[in-house]
């Protein structure tokens, strides 16, 4: 008899234990549910903060391409200003040129008719 009392002590003590391994186990599980949970949420959050910086990277590399545009643009209108610019005084420096020529002749005729002049005179 005793040892129908200590086998059922036995077998509720192992009842006792089964229970408390396999209510560990699942404590243990619903434990490592719960982190991985958190950590998926964590990992949810960190690739929508990458999608927003990744779209903000984008709109900043769209509005720097249409500044550098505008940019080029405006250096080949500066350009095209300034050769045409250097197209006016390679002009002016030619009208220069022949106005200077021009005197001369204007002055070696006042010379030759000055001389004449004083030739007659004296």
């Amino acid at each position: 008899m005793w040892e129908f009392i200590v086998g059922g002590a036995v077998g509720a003590g192992a009842m006792v234990v089964k229970d408390y391994v396999v209510s560990s186990n699942e404590n243990d599980k619903v434990k490592e549910l719960e982190t991985l949970m958190q950590e998926n949420e964590t990992l949810r959050k960190k690739l929508k903060e990458s999608e927003r910086t990744i779209e903000d990277l984008e709109a900043s590399n769209a509005r720097l391409h249409r500044q550098l545009n505008e940019k080029e643009e405006d250096m080949d209108d500066s350009h095209d200003a300034l050769q045409d610019a250097q197209r006016k005084v390679e002009n002016l420096e030619e009208q220069v040129r022949q106005l200077l020529e021009q005197v001369e002749e204007y002055r070696e005729s006042y010379e030759a008719v000055k001389a004449e002049l004083d030739a007659l005179k004296g």
